[in-house]
């Protein structure tokens, strides 16, 4: 009385209105909703001997993958109704996927006894066949809370990993691949409670799909999204382009496959996808190669039915590998941020240091001197501008970024202490300047700073011109200044802490997509630093 027998051998029959007519051939196979028209009823009936009497367990059928409504008799006697038959109308409602009838104990007695089954079909279903058990309750409702339990783990674990993505989503420059495992696992929690493992019915305002269709759709959506991560991880180019053509195959597939066939078009697809990041040694790749095998491996043995929920497993799988992979780079952004928080701050200090250097102080103050015996309204107008400078190097030197507004007024200030100093006159001309510009602090400072002490030791007169230029996605800007430079100057230079200060604020604010080159032009020497324009990546 504790086992559960499968009810195999079922002979098949159409009925007509009357239902006492019976036309079409018995099936020999096992039938699927594929064997049905919707709308029409049908009779499905066979016979169970029973040798002994089930007194110690209660009898109970399990009947389940009719997308319809049934009536379910034994011995003539109706059991049980799972949804709404009419005979005379289309409509009918549909019952629940998988459903139980108790057999009384005054009915499974010792002897034969026919099983009917009167099927109206609302709508076929792909891969979904008709399972009857006979067995008892206890071991079915003991199969039901595992199940259940399962599908509730499985639904925790979706749920934490959406927020876990989530958080990494907002909390690390909103990269959008974050975003769609995210989505991708919440597709898949929506899935989870639509798959017809659990006792539910398709209620009427999801019709005319079924809720084990909406599973598939849903199981579509959650592919879509993970060749959407796929892309924007391991692909640079024409991502809009790649997700808007699989959004539309992933659409079609819920229309034209199957769903274990779209599944392995989505691997297949996926595949090519980890290829193209294995050939181009795309950081991750290695652990996104091993969550799609193990996907691959326990969907193949969901579909050969050797392990149950093998599907959901593959995606767990994934997930935790997408996990680990996640995991290690953020915790390689933020030590990457923690040594630029440090370099920053080393680079803040070298501005300061630069600035505020011994000999320039020493040099400001002999001057000073010299003005407040020969010309005191010049000697206060000196202090003001050192001030001036003084202040405006306080206020950047902390910054990444600033005005370029600010950057070409220390530049001027500068020039004007300068010039009490040397007792010259400089010259500063921008072109092509907003004014709004970002620029790394001290940049153009440190260029005039250099010009000065290595092309202006005799020279009493000087210009220096500023310029911008936007090309082939690039800013380009170009700083002239008309000083006596040898080529043997201007490569001692190139080695100086000045020019390690640039490179460095460049490589701090535009990490690989700069360049800085320095040539002597007609009268003078030029540098030109080339920034390329920021494309958002994921």
């Amino acid at each position: 009385g504790s086992s559960v027998f499968w009810v195999k051998h079922w002979p098949l029959c159409t009925l007509s209105t009357s239902e006492n007519h019976c036309t079409g051939k018995p099936l020999d196979r096992f039938p699927s909703t594929q064997d049905f028209q919707n709308y029409h009823r049908y009779q499905l009936q066979t016979q169970l001997v029973f040798k002994n009497a089930f007194k110690k367990a209660l009898l109970s059928l399990r009947i389940q993958g009719l997308h319809g409504g049934q009536e379910v008799f034994w011995d003539g006697i109706k059991l049980h109704t799972n949804g709404t038959l009419n005979p005379e109308q289309k409509a009918i409602r549909v019952g629940r996927y998988h459903f139980f009838v108790a057999i009384p104990d005054s009915l499974n007695q010792p002897g034969t006894h026919t099983l009917t089954v009167i099927y109206q079909q609302l709508k076929q279903a792909q891969f979904s066949h008709f399972q009857v058990l006979l067995g008892d309750f206890e071991r079915f409702n003991q199969q039901e809370k595992t199940n259940n339990q399962q599908m509730v783990l499985m639904l925790t674990i979706f749920l934490t990993s959406t927020l876990f993505f989530l958080i990494f989503y907002f909390g690390f420059g909103q990269k959008s691949s974050f975003l769609f495992l995210s989505l991708y696992c919440i597709f898949y929690a929506i899935k989870s409670t639509l798959k017809p493992y659990q006792n539910f019915y398709t209620p009427d305002f999801l019709l005319p799909y079924l809720s084990f269709e909406y599973a598939h759709l849903a199981g579509n959506m959650a592919g879509v999204l993970l060749i959407a991560f796929l892309i924007w991880e391991l692909t640079p180019r024409y991502r809009g382009l790649h997700l808007a053509l699989f959004t539309m195959v992933g659409l079609g597939s819920f229309f034209f496959l199957s769903e274990s066939r779209f599944l392995f078009l989505m691997v297949f697809w996926a595949g090519t996808l980890v290829g193209y990041g294995i050939y181009h040694r795309v950081k991750g790749v290695g652990w996104i190669l091993i969550g799609l095998l193990g996907f691959f491996i326990f969907m193949y043995l969901w579909v050969n039915g050797t392990l149950g929920y093998g599907y959901f497993l593959g995606v767990i799988f994934f997930i935790v590998s997408m996990t680990v992979s996640v995991g290690q780079k953020v915790a390689q952004q933020i030590k990457l941020k923690q040594a630029a928080i440090l370099h920053s701050a080393v680079l803040e200090n070298q501005l300061l240091k630069k600035s505020i250097q011994p000999h320039f102080i020493l040099n400001s103050l002999a001057s000073l001197q010299e003005l407040i015996e020969q010309n005191t309204p010049k000697a206060s107008d000196f202090v003001e501008k050192l001030a001036d400078e003084f202040r405006l190097l306080s206020q950047v030197a902390h910054q990444s970024l600033i005005l370029l507004s600010d950057e070409v007024e220390m530049c001027k200030t500068h020039l004007k202490i300068m010039e009490y100093r040397k007792n010259a006159c400089f010259e500063f001309i921008s072109k092509g300047l907003e004014g709004d510009e970002q620029v790394p602090p001290g940049i153009f400072h440190t260029l005039v700073e250099n010009a000065i002490t290595h092309g202006y030791g005799t020279k009493r007169q000087g210009k220096f011109i500023l310029s911008k230029q936007i090309e082939a996605g690039y800013t380009s800007y170009y700083f002239f200044n008309d000083g006596d430079v040898h080529p043997d100057d201007l490569q001692s230079s190139i080695h100086g802490t000045g020019f390690k200060y640039i490179e460095s604020r460049l490589q701090e604010s535009y990490p690989g997509r700069w360049h800085l080159a320095r040539q002597i032009v007609n009268d003078g020497w030029e540098v030109n630093i080339q920034i390329k324009a920021h494309t958002r990546n994921g």
